[in-house]
């Protein structure tokens, strides 16, 4: 009997049944294939989801040139979009608050409100 067992064990491993590894699946695929007639989610991006108040929506540009392209007026500000502070251009916080966007200064006046007692700076 054991030697019957101990020829099993050699056949297997010589045919590589017994080293043999599953197929890897891709990552982010489901290990079990949906039931029939359903279909399959699609896969989750990895990263920062967007927010609503991130640039690039409708009224909010990540560079300047892309709002003075939009803006009717050609005039632009910057929203800081933490506080709902919006800076105009050439004072000190004009595109450096770590979480903004440009945006036209109506649709800023919609969304914020602007900044008291700010005067421009020298060049």
């Amino acid at each position: 009997m054991r030697s019957a067992a101990v020829t099993a064990v050699v056949i297997l491993l010589s045919i590589g049944v017994a080293t043999a590894q599953p197929v890897p699946t891709q990552r982010g695929a489901p290990a079990i294939a949906p039931p029939p007639g359903t279909s399959n989610p699609a896969p989750a991006q990895r990263g920062v989801p967007p927010t609503a108040s991130a640039p690039g929506t409708s009224n909010q540009y990540k560079s300047e040139a892309d709002a003075k392209s939009h803006c009717p007026t050609g005039s632009v500000v910057w929203m800081n979009l933490g506080s709902h502070v919006y800076h105009t251009a050439g004072t000190k916080d004009y595109g450096h608050t770590k979480q903004g966007a440009y945006m036209c200064p109506s649709d800023a006046d919609k969304v914020g409100r602007a900044a008291m007692n700010e005067k421009p700076t020298k060049r």
